[in-house]
């Protein structure tokens, strides 16, 4: 999809969405009026609420008189920013613990007589201290050390008195649980004082133990000196272990050359460290210019040139087996490399090993001597802590003081008619688009193109929009509303019935004659209108047009016509009349019309009859013929015609008619062999439908506007 196809379909896709709000308004604006009504209604009736707010600081520990620290786990100083979250978040815990509740209670009975939170049935202050639970609120600021108290009620004095006793009682039992921390603090580090004293001497004997048992009096100079032998014997393991990996290959290289056709070259490269070597390489040499300069005197094949080449052939024997003995001995010294280098790996693991167990000793050792240490430290550090918390005990202070005290609030928190109206409001427009599209969802009417040719499966042959009321007032008589078209052939609603007139012809095979059958899925779908309208559009192209009423059991067209229901297809098809004394001439050009005629007693048999077949036959001197057939679901009078016409044209109204009852009458119908050349979406309400049909419309109401009309309204 290009860039410009896709904006124009997510704009398209916009203005359906508005569509749909506009067709909905009336549920949006419902359910918000709704919804305002009852907030206001029950915000004027439910009783006002008030709230007062103590505000408190909570340091992160008790001011110093004493230059100590406290033990107590509330008051003692946080060090880290996640302790000192932790440490607020307990303080938030601990203002709505139940022991807090539960003091505020107990001093409201006592002190100030209410009673306002207990419950007669249930004496266990379970309920109460739920209740007031309900009406408390704590809200530190921010980052700060402060915390707000909030509390409500009906009463503004009590709601201030409630805050202010949270606060007290809050700061009360903050005092005892430190002094019971304290108290219980010194108890536990005494009995741990007992413990590293008993702790200390044991690690003092231990240390002394290890040492005599070990014979470690000299042990660190004894652990230098074989760290030493190890280091010599690791420099000198790795340089043998080099120059043995260096004769190896050498060997190998030789070997290999020795064994190839370039071993005199091999030869020639070791004659510059062998003197013998260098001699029998001259020696051969000598031999091969010798037998250059025999070549030149003497024939191939000549003694002398036999023997020069066996002379030739031993030398290079000799140097071939010197060149061996050279690499024997390079072998012999790889063998002594690898003794050596045995030898030394085998004292390195050795001394490795004196080296890991005089280590590991000494590392237990200083285990024990650093377990003492820590004892002594211990103990010594708890002897202090001990005389500090009997300090702390003596001159101690609150960590939590006051910083606002409540004050009575004559202004109720809530209900409020200037919050709560514009939420309602808001709410209920949210509401109100919410269940107009909704209700768009579950309406299973066929409402659009995209639903009747995907969900349906008939082919789509135009929309004709409803026609405004004012409009149809504005014309003289009923037969000129009747017949829209021929009344106002400039209107939108004729140029779309032109443009379904143009499909229908392309659809359907071209013969001399053209039997069109009309019918819909149930009444009520305005197919007598499409029918008689469809005729005269057909028919002001100058095309000769028949329309036969073959509703037998509720016909409508002499209606439309405004014609006597006598002499009809009825009556033609009983033989009482011919077809020219029962066809009516209309007022509209080209159109020739044939009522029903009077009620027959059979009127699907009639219908379904050869004669029906002979009389369509029959027919000359028209280019078209409209049949006009009651709805499919209603008789099977359309399903029997289906079968003698060159094709059926549904009318569907739009927002009326169920998808489910369309797709049954489509089936029938297909079930008939019928030609089904497609539907036709009748009183579409083009403003409200959809972008595409309401362009559709705008765009023809200004192209085909009647000239004199135009100069009328200038």
């Amino acid at each position: 999809m290009s860039d410009h196809n896709a904006q124009s379909y997510r704009e398209l896709n916009l203005v359906q969405y508005w569509m749909v709000l506009r067709k909905r308004a009336w549920a949006i604006g419902l359910f918000a009026a709704v919804l305002v009504a009852t907030v206001i209604v029950g915000t004027l009736l439910r009783t006002p609420i008030y709230s007062a707010t103590t505000t408190i600081e909570i340091n992160q520990k008790a001011p110093m008189v004493l230059n100590v620290q406290e033990v107590s786990t509330d008051l003692m100083s946080v060090r880290t920013q996640e302790e000192r979250r932790a440490f607020y978040a307990t303080q938030y815990k601990v203002l709505r613990s139940r022991t807090v509740v539960l003091g505020v209670l107990d001093r409201l009975r006592t002190e100030h007589g209410i009673t306002d939170f207990d419950d007669v049935e249930d004496p266990s202050d379970i309920k109460a201290v739920k209740k007031f639970r309900e009406v408390l609120e704590i809200r530190p600021e921010g980052d700060t050390e402060l915390v707000h108290i909030t509390v409500e009620s009906p009463d503004p004095a009590k709601a201030a008195l409630y805050a202010d006793l949270v606060a007290e009682v809050y700061m009360a039992s903050n005092l005892e649980r430190a002094r019971l921390d304290s108290e219980s603090a010194k108890e536990r580090l005494r009995e741990q004082r007992e413990e590293y004293q008993d702790r200390k001497r044991k690690s003092d004997e231990e240390v002394l133990i290890f040492i005599y048992e070990n014979g470690l009096e000299g042990a660190e100079q004894q652990q230098s000196v074989v760290q030493e032998s190890v280091k010599n014997l690791t420099r000198d393991f790795a340089m043998v272990r080099q120059q043995r990996k260096g004769v190896e290959t050498d060997v190998a290289t030789l070997s290999a050359k020795l064994k190839s056709k370039d071993w005199l070259g091999l030869a020639a490269h070791l004659a510059t460290e062998d003197a013998v070597l260098q001699e029998s390489i001259s020696r051969l040499q000598r031999l091969r210019e010798e037998r250059k300069a025999a070549e030149v005197r003497y024939k191939p094949g000549m003694p002398i040139i036999a023997e020069l080449d066996g002379k030739i052939k031993g030398q290079e024997e000799i140097v071939r087996e010197q060149v061996a003995q050279y690499i024997s001995g390079r072998r012999a010294e790889l063998g002594l490399l690898r003794e050596q280098e045995q030898s030394t790996e085998k004292q390195l693991e050795k001394a490795k090993g004196e080296l890991n167990e005089v280590s590991k000793k000494l590392l237990e050792l200083e285990g024990l001597r650093s377990m003492a240490t820590k004892d002594d430290d211990y103990f010594d550090r708890l002897g202090d802590r001990v005389d500090e918390i009997d300090l702390a005990n003596r001159i101690r202070a609150n960590n939590v003081t006051f910083v606002d005290r409540a004050w009575e609030n004559p202004d109720p928190i809530r209900p409020l008619l200037t919050t709560n109206v514009p939420i309602a409001v808001i709410v209920g427009l949210i509401g109100g688009v919410a269940l107009a599209f909704a209700l768009e969802y579950f309406d299973s009417t066929v409402k659009s193109r995209e639903e009747l040719e995907g969900d349906i499966g008939v082919p789509f042959l135009g929309a004709v929009p409803q026609i405004d009321q004012a409009e149809l007032d504005a014309l003289p008589s009923d037969f000129a509303r009747n017949l829209f078209a021929h009344s106002r052939p400039r209107a939108p609603v004729t140029e779309c019935l032109r443009s379904v007139r143009t499909n229908i012809l392309f659809r359907t095979p071209d013969k001399a004659v053209r039997r069109l059958l009309v019918t819909s899925a149930a009444p009520q779908e305005g197919k007598s209108f499409i029918s008689s309208n469809l005729s005269a559009v057909i028919a002001m192209t100058g095309s000769r047009v028949l329309l036969i009423d073959a509703d037998l059991r509720r016909p409508t067209q002499h209606k439309v016509f405004e014609q006597p229901n006598v002499n009809g297809l009825s009556d033609v098809l009983a033989d009482r009349v011919t077809l020219q004394d029962a066809v009516w001439e209309t007022p509209v050009p080209n159109l020739d019309l044939l009522v029903a005629g009077p009620h027959p007693d059979n009127p699907a048999e009639l219908l379904g009859s050869q004669k029906m077949k002979d009389f369509l036959d029959a027919i000359q001197g028209y280019d078209v013929i409209v049949i006009d057939s009651p709805p499919v679901s209603a008789v099977a009078d359309p399903l029997i015609l289906s079968g003698l016409v060159d094709g059926v044209v549904m009318t569907v109204r739009s927002n009326h008619t169920a998808k489910n009852l369309v797709l049954q009458s489509r089936q029938r119908l297909t079930e008939m062999n019928a030609n089904i050349l497609g539907a036709i979406v009748n009183r579409l309400d083009v403003r409200r439908q959809g972008y595409g049909y309401y362009y559709y419309y705008d765009y023809n109401s200004v192209y085909y506007a009647d000239p004199a009309e135009e100069r009328d309204a200038s």
